[in-house]
């Protein structure tokens, strides 16, 4: 169950035909009649434990109850702790469950190490941040009202049943779509679409994936953030009290075309960059006890088989008389004559020492690569032939 990915909570359905028929267009139920399960992901035996020793605050952990529309008992959740951490009391908490309430768990990825893993795949897949929420449903709830999320959701049943309604856009052409999820289950519900469920009389407990999909929208917005970086006349303050004027002064009406027309022509390539950066920038290493790595620095040798750590998207960029390359957790700069080795190892599944470009030499190579393991980029695997090399990884002069 470590290895999940979007391939395996699809299946049958292929991936081209998921995203040429149902992306961001219907809904989508795949029902496996228990012949599955995601047994190992999570459970609901895990929610103490992560209340009790990870800490979760409000709002990342809340309960409410569903009389016609969900409500959460926010204030409670503020003033009802037991230590200065602000742990929840879960004596209250079980109060609140057995009325009849739903408890969930948001940013889940943060304090389960197979949820994150999920996570991290799914994110190298669609290129777009996701995060996961646990929903564990009293069997006397009333269920979740109609609502909406402006992310994708993929929903993983992971024990007891619910029924879901999801609503077909206006505009679509597509029938609503109602079912029964089992545990093995999955629902995909794109964005936008009103989704409910209808009371099944028994406990639940489901995990939605939250896809925050990129648009237009943020693509410009992300063109306007780099044409800030070279046009400081963005900066520039509007004149004192135009917000007064009834109509629009035509110096401001001039400026605000130049500037449009500057965004017209700005290059989509850096835009995209930016976008990037960002998703990686808000991407954390996952735990793979890499300080064990650490450990075999001194067993490294050009023949050394290296791999990227786990769950790692790079981004190689130019930072003035540098190069950089950016990754979960942390950015390393090099001379900018490193540049074909940093884009080959971003682009290199599993590689030796001794395959990386002959811009350096063999003693520099061991010596950047030993960095880059040293913050937290690659990993070494375990070979039989081995040789120990002693460099100090703070030069990487030929």
């Amino acid at each position: 169950m470590s290895n999940l990915n979007l391939e395996q909570l699809l299946a049958p359905i292929s991936l081209a035909h998921f995203f040429q028929e149902y992306w961001e267009q219907k809904p989508l139920a795949i029902q496996r009649h228990q012949q599955y399960d995601y047994s190992g992901l999570f459970s609901s035996k895990q929610i103490e434990s992560i209340l009790l020793f990870s800490h979760p605050r409000y709002p990342n952990v809340q309960i409410g109850q569903s009389d016609g529309r969900f409500s959460i008992d926010g204030e409670g959740m503020k003033t009802r702790t037991i230590h200065e951490y602000g742990t929840p009391d879960l004596n209250w908490l079980y109060q609140k469950y057995a009325a009849g309430g739903i408890l969930f768990l948001d940013r889940i990825q943060d304090y389960s190490s197979t949820i994150a893993q999920l996570c991290r795949t799914l994110e190298q897949t669609l290129y777009a941040p996701v995060s996961a929420t646990a929903y564990s449903v009293h069997q006397d709830a009333l269920g979740f009202a109609p609502h909406s999320h402006p992310h994708a959701v993929l929903m993983l049943q992971l024990e007891g049943s619910e029924v879901w309604r999801v609503e077909s856009l206006p505009e679509a052409q597509s029938a609503p779509l109602e079912v029964e999820l089992q545990p093995g289950d999955f629902l995909y519900i794109p964005r936008r679409h009103l989704h409910y469920t209808v009371s099944s009389q028994q406990s639940s407990l489901h995990l939605a994936i939250n896809v925050q999909v990129y648009t237009w929208g943020d693509l410009i917005a992300s063109a306007i953030s780099t044409l800030k970086l070279s046009d400081h006349s963005l900066y520039q303050s509007l004149p004192v009290g135009f917000l007064r004027r009834s109509n629009t002064d035509g110096l401001i009406q001039a400026q605000l075309t130049s500037l449009l027309d500057q965004l017209v022509q700005s290059d989509a390539t850096s835009a995209i960059a930016h976008l990037t950066s960002r998703l990686i920038d808000q991407m954390q290493p996952l735990a793979d006890g890499h300080f064990a790595q650490l450990e075999q620095l001194n067993e490294l040798a050009l023949n050394s088989v290296l791999v990227k750590r786990q769950g790692m998207m790079c981004r190689v960029f130019k930072s003035g008389a540098q190069v950089g390359i950016q990754f979960p957790g942390n950015q390393v700069f090099a001379p900018v004559q490193v540049e074909p080795i940093l884009h080959f190892i971003a682009e290199s599944e599993r590689f030796r020492v001794s395959d990386l470009p002959n811009v350096l030499s063999d003693r520099s190579k061991l010596v950047l690569v030993r960095r880059l393991i040293q913050e937290g980029l690659l990993a070494i695997v375990p070979t039989a032939q081995t040789a120990i090399v002693s460099e100090s990884f703070f030069s990487i002069a030929r």
